[in-house]
């Protein structure tokens, strides 16, 4: 369970540029100006907060003995 959470927090951090990406594509062609910032800036924002929070639960949980 410790390492899954540190994986889940990679995989998350990786899926930011991804996030940010399409939010550029939707902004572009279809969802406007609001929609594109809201997906090319709160997503991405989003996923690298929660990857943040999983690496840093996992490194502790490693970290601790018991």
């Amino acid at each position: 369970m410790k390492i899954t959470r540190i994986l889940l927090g990679l995989f998350l951090w990786v899926c930011v540029p991804v996030a940010f990406g399409a939010g550029i594509v939707f902004g572009l062609f279809g969802g406007g100006v609001g929609g594109g910032l809201l997906c090319a800036l709160g997503v991405p924002l989003i996923l690298f907060i929660l990857g943040l929070l999983l690496i840093i639960q996992g490194i502790k949980k490693m970290t601790t003995i018991g």
